[in-house]
This record gives C-alpha cells, sequence and structure tokens, in this order.
C-alpha cells in the first residue's frame, strides 16, 4: 500500500533565502540561508534520509525550538588535542542557552530532532552562537558545502504481505514486518529508523515481497509458541522488536532461542506469558535505549545512572549483535531493573481472530502492547472501577503516568478508546490531503442554548507554533454539513443532538455512516447518545473522535479535549486528563485513539502546578507519549534525562516562575483549570 498520490515522505523548496521541508503529515521546518548556492554532491548519513539538499552558505539560522547535537566525525578533537574519541558529541545546545562556540577545521554533524529528524553535515571551521528568545546561527569564515538531510517522522506502509489464514500463515507474515526497521544495532529503538511494517492480506497461499524478503533480519533469533491465535497475538510485539522468527509449534509454553549465544529461555506457561511478553519488551527496548544513549562525554539518563549505581553495566551491550544484548539482558536481576524502567506506554487489547490479525502491523508500528479480552465466568458481569471524585485528583492520576489503553472493535463499555479497524485505514488514507497548519470546526445546531462566540474564541484565541484556523457553521442542513465533512479538517467540535446514529440538522438528520465523502481527521460530539453517530463517522473517514453517552441535555460544552489536541496531545490522553474536570466524564472515545498532530517521537507533556510551603512551585511534568523513544530536557531547572513515560518533579523558585513560564509552550494545570500558552503569565502573581 502506498499514498494513493504517490507523494514523497519529504518535500523541499528553496525559496530565495529559505530553505523549507514539509513532510506528507504537514510537519515543516525552515532554515534561513545566508549566500545560498546549490550543488549536486551531498554528505552521506549513516541513518535513514528521506531528502537531502546541498548548497555553499555563508550562514545558517533556525529558530531552535528544543536541542542541538553537534558532534566530530573525523579522529580530530574539537579542541585539537586528539583527546576525544570520534562520533561523539561535542556540545550541546538547547534554546534555553545563551553560548558561543568555535569548531575548528574538522568534519561535524549537526542533530536537530523537532518536526521532523534534520541532520546537517559539513566540512571546515564554524561559528555556532544561539541567543535565548532568538535564533541559532552556524557560520562559516568562508562559503563552505553543507549538506541538509530530512527524515519524516510521520510514515505509511510501501508492501502487502499476503498470508494463508493459519497460524502457520499468520506467524510467517508476522515474521516479516521487522523488514522495516532499518538496523538491528540498539538505535532500533529510535522512531526514525523504524519504517511503517507491511499489511497483512489473506489469500490461499503465502507471499512475501522479494524487498520485504530481502530486508527481513537474520538476528539468529526464534520465539516458538504454542499453535493458537492467543499465542501469536502477545508475541507479536516482542517478535517484532527483536527481528524473531515466530513459529508455531507443539511446545506447552512459549520458548524464545537464539543458538548462537546459547539461549534457551522458556516462559512460565502460556497463561503468564500475555504479561510475561510485554515485560521482557520493555526491558529490551528501554535497554537499548539506555545503550545507544551511552556515549562518553554525553549526558545519561536519571535511569542509566541508577542502574549503574546498582552494578548494573550497559558499557559493554551497544555494540552487541541483539542476540547478545537480549542474552546479557535477561541476565540481569529484576531487582532493580523492573523497578527502575518506566511502565510500558500503550495497551491494546485485542480479541486474538484471524480478521483482528490484519491490523497488528498498525499496532505494532506504535508499539503497542498487546492483551487479550479477559476471561468471564458465565452470568458474570465485567466490574467497573468507580470514577475519582471530579476535579480534587487530576495532579495525582496525570504524576501516575498510566498506560494509554485501548481495545479493538466496537465494544462499548471498553477501558480506554474502542478502536475500529478501518481507523487505521483512514490514518493512512488522510496522509494524503498533506495539510499545512490546522482547522478547526465549530459546528452548532439551531436550538443549541450555549455561548457560541466563546466556544469559537476557545479555539481562535491559541499561541502554538502550527496556525489555525477557525471555521464556524451555524443551523447547517443536511447539505451543508455534509459539505464541510467533505472539505474537511483537522477536529471538528459538533454541539448539537444526534438521533439514531445521525446529526440533527436543520431540515433532518445526517447519517454519519452515509456520507459520501469524509475529511475530517478528529471530532467531538457534543450531543447526547452520540456514540453510534462517532462509530459511523470513523466507518466513514475519521481517524477517531470523543462521544457523549449519557442521554442528559443539559451537559455543558467544554473545549478542554480540542486544546489538549491542537497542542499535542492524543485524542485518548486529552480525553483521560479532561475527564478529571466536571464535565466529561460521560464522553469516550472511538476510533485510533493515539492519532496525534505532532511527530509521534515527540512526548507532550502537562505541567501540573503545587505550591509548596517555602513559597517555591512544585512541577509535575508528565508525558503523554503513545510511541516511548526519547528522552526530554529541563534545561536551567533540572539537569537530569529522563526516560518518558515517567513524570519528573521540579522546585521553581517564586523568583523564577516568571522566566520558567516565558519559555514554557506546554498546557499547565492549576488550582482545578488549566491554562494554555497565551493565558499562563495571568500565574505570575497567584502562584507566587
Amino acid at each position: 500500500m502506498t499514498v494513493p498520490n504517490g507523494a514523497d515522505p519529504v518535500s523541499l523548496d528553496v525559496t530565495g533565502a529559505a530553505l523549507r521541508a514539509t513532510d506528507i503529515g504537514g510537519n515543516s521546518i525552515t532554515f534561513d540561508l545566508t549566500g545560498w548556492d546549490r550543488l549536486s554532491d551531498p554528505h552521506t548519513f549513516d541513518e535513514p534520509i528521506d531528502a537531502t539538499a546541498v548548497g555553499r552558505v555563508s550562514e545558517v539560522s533556525y529558530d531552535l525550538q528544543n536541542v542541538v547535537d553537534i558532534g566530530r566525525l573525523d579522529e580530530r578533537a574539537a579542541d585539537g588535542d586528539g583527546a576525544n574519541p570520534p562520533n561523539r558529541t561535542d556540545c550541546v545546545l538547547t534554546a534555553f542557552d545563551d553560548k558561543r562556540v568555535t569548531l575548528a577545521e574538522g568534519e561535524y554533524f549537526c542533530r536537530f530532532d523537532t518536526t521532523l529528524f534534520v541532520r546537517l553535515r559539513f566540512d571546515g571551521a564554524a561559528t555556532v552562537s544561539n541567543r535565548h528568545g532568538g535564533a541559532l546561527e552556524i557560520s562559516f569564515p568562508q562559503p563552505t558545502p553543507v549538506t541538509f538531510g530530512f527524515k519524516s517522522p510521520v510514515d505509511y506502509p510501501r508492501h502487502e504481505v499476503t498470508v494463508e489464514p493459519t497460524t502457520e500463515g499468520i506467524a510467517t507474515g508476522l515474521s516479516h514486518l521487522s523488514a522495516t526497521i532499518e538496523t538491528t544495532t540498539a538505535d532500533r529503538v529510535h522512531r526514525n529508523y523504524r519504517g511503517y511494517p507491511p499489511l497483512l492480506t489473506f489469500g490461499e497461499e503465502t507471499r512475501v515481497p522479494d524487498p520485504i524478503a530481502e530486508k527481513t533480519p537474520d538476528t539468529g533469533i526464534e520465539l516458538l509458541v504454542p499453535d493458537r491465535l492467543a499465542a501469536l497475538f502477545p508475541a507479536a510485539p516482542l517478535a517484532y522488536y527483536l527481528g524473531a522468527r515466530l513459529r508455531p509449534a507443539d511446545v506447552a509454553a512459549p520458548i524464545l532461542r537464539a543458538p548462537s549465544v546459547d539461549l534457551r529461555y522458556e516462559f512460565d506457561g502460556l497463561a503468564h506469558f500475555e504479561t510475561a511478553a510485554p515485560d521482557l519488551l520493555r526491558r529490551t527496548f528501554f535497554l537499548d535505549l539506555m545503550a545507544s544513549w551511552n556515549d562518553p562525554g554525553s549526558p545519561t539518563t536519571h535511569e542509566f545512572d541508577r542502574l549503574e549505581d546498582a552494578g548494573v553495566d550497559l558499557d559493554h551491550c551497544a555494540d552487541g549483535t541483539i542476540a547478545e544484548r537480549l542474552a546479557a539482558y535477561l541476565e540481569f536481576p529484576a531487582d532493580p531493573v523492573d523497578e527502575i524502567l518506566p511502565e510500558w506506554p500503550y495497551v491494546m487489547t485485542v480479541e486474538p481472530s484471524v480478521s483482528n490479525a490484519a491490523s497488528l502491523p498498525h499496532l505494532l508500528y506504535d508499539l503497542a502492547a498487546i492483551a487479550l479480552p479477559p476471561k468471564r465466568a458465565p452470568g458474570r458481569e465485567s466490574v467497573t472501577e468507580p470514577a475519582p471524585e471530579p476535579g480534587s485528583t487530576l495532579v495525582a492520576e496525570l504524576a501516575q503516568c498510566r498506560a494509554v489503553q485501548g481495545v479493538l472493535g466496537d465494544v462499548e463499555g471498553a477501558p480506554g478508546f474502542s478502536a475500529l479497524p478501518q481507523a487505521y485505514e483512514n490514518r493512512i488514507t488522510h496522509l494524503e490531503r498533506n495539510r499545512v497548519g490546522r482547522t478547526v470546526i465549530v459546528v452548532f445546531t439551531g436550538e443549541t442554548d450555549v455561548d457560541r462566540r466563546s466556544v469559537v474564541e476557545q479555539y481562535a484565541r491559541r499561541n502554538v507554533p502550527v496556525s489555525t484556523s477557525v471555521r464556524r457553521l451555524d443551523a447547517p442542513t443536511r447539505d451543508e454539513l455534509a459539505a464541510a465533512f467533505e472539505r474537511g479538517g483537522e477536529f471538528l467540535h459538533y454541539v448539537g443532538r444526534c438521533e439514531d446514529g445521525g446529526l440533527v440538522c436543520q431540515d433532518g438528520t445526517l447519517e454519519t455512516a452515509d456520507l459520501p465523502e469524509n475529511g475530517v481527521q478528529l471530532f467531538q460530539l457534543d450531543a447526547p447518545n452520540s456514540r453510534a453517530a462517532g462509530i459511523g463517522l470513523i466507518e466513514a473517514g475519521s481517524i477517531a473522535g470523543v462521544a457523549r453517552t449519557e442521554p442528559d441535555p443539559a451537559a455543558s460544552v467544554s473545549t478542554t479535549i480540542g486544546k489538549l489536541v491542537l497542542s499535542g496531545q492524543s485524542l485518548a490522553a486529552a480525553h483521560t486528563c479532561a475527564a478529571c474536570g466536571e464535565d466529561e466524564r460521560d464522553l469516550v472515545v472511538v476510533g485510533d485513539g493515539t492519532h496525534r498532530f505532532v511527530a509521534n517521537w515527540n512526548p507532550s507533556p502537562i505541567h501540573a502546578f503545587r505550591t509548596t510551603a517555602d513559597g517555591s512551585v512544585r512541577v509535575i511534568i508528565v508525558p503523554f507519549p503513545v510511541d516511548p523513544v526519547g528522552a526530554y530536557w529541563l534545561q536551567d531547572w533540572s539537569d537530569a534525562k529522563h526516560l518518558t513515560p515517567r513524570s519528573i518533579t521540579i522546585d521553581v523558585p517564586p523568583n523564577e516562575l516568571n522566566d520558567y513560564l516565558s519559555v514554557n509552550n506546554r498546557p499547565i494545570y492549576y488550582d482545578g483549570r488549566f491554562y494554555w500558552t497565551d493565558e499562563q503569565k495571568q500565574l505570575v502573581y497567584p502562584v507566587s
């Protein structure tokens, strides 16, 4: 499967003195250039790159959003004394820094991870300077060839593997999904090395396309499982990440083996495999992540330091084969490793059926752990946990950083979100629209009794890096509302009524499942009993949405979910946050609740404020990543690098709160409400 229009993953445009890169998801980045003279012989890169541009420049300027790593590629050290090894990071500059760095003659690379993965290569001397609140500038004593490399964090499947609808056929297909992971080194943890797995389709015989067969790694690892779909499904994420051959066999319990390192690891029965497989995936992934960052002279993570203090040595792991790393990780003691590593952030419950196997490539691309539906005794009802008191426990719930949970299929009352397989196909289809910016559509039916202007202004008065336009539609007819869906947008908020799975309009009811065209990605239906209409929108082309389950028409209209989504949260995470408030408890998420409008590698945290006895502000920073691929930095207030999705707690003195708010672009929760970037300065006086 490919993008229908055959769009390139990243397109480049040089206009005047600016180089702009835009990917198929609408993510973009711009570099300002001085003296650009286009060349045709670019440097090469040692990692996957979607597009390159090379030219002779005198200066490169960029509005630094996060961090830039500058490293040396040749044998000489940046200070000329020969003490530093090659391929190390020579310096790190953050958006907070006021710093000037002089680079002597040498071969250099620069690494930016923003909305796109960006790499720069140049040979020669340079001066790098950054101003807090200004721009990062790389200047050269004379015009110098610079190669720009861009990699999109958004991907799509390029191939299909046809398999027989049997355990053997499905296992063969699953064994080839790791063909799109570009390396078997510890760097395979990073999103820019993990392409979209091939899709699985069913036929009379198994056929693997040559490009997939050729790229499937021979790791020497096998995962033998009992000949049942109930064993294959929870095994799939572990086999995918390890590049293991998955084989149904006549075994009582799953066995992981790698003869090259004399490894034979037998799991403790099939009943425990559903939890043991995600635990081993968690251990392997996070230890690989720390091993890949273990570069002499570079900052390590807080968790790495704790493991090192406890005698767990990762120094020798980074250079080993994946089988060697796996064997080493299995030897590490459960105490303290299990306590130090973060929880796995994404779990999908999937009924093990042949038809559901077709959704596994989509789930594995986002590294979901696969759980099986709980077994219930006949006649027993499921037990639902009582809801916490509204508003009072938001900070505590955020700090727990619970995993994103979902269920595949139309399952009412399911924990987390309920995703139809169609939602994942829609996610791929929406890439062809290649939008720049975000469009919000707010729809009010004729009898809606709300402050319409206030609702629209909540979406319009926001200060975020991605431009957002708002369209308002009052009392539409069925044709007018259908046209709005056809025109499309990133988020649609409908305020009105639903009847029999349709949206009530001025001249009747628009049946959502019958829409001829639906270009709306995410939606919120502020209408009683609107879940069926939401399912219809997924069937018609949307990726995900929230709907109300209660019949109370007096429920207030809230824009919290929409604003959190536009700030970078997934719909599932936005719902979790909003559900702690007064009016969002009867909302449910349908479709792919993990979908986000930011690069998947980039955590989108919530900053929860509390005041302390000494007058400081305690900030609990909680990321909600779907794909746990990175650490985030808190320069000036914290010098630690933490694995996500673990939260970070820091104390900001009262006299530094204004500075903290000046550089923060994330939502803040304080005293029962969220504060957005354009209103956070209101917190300076009441908090401090």
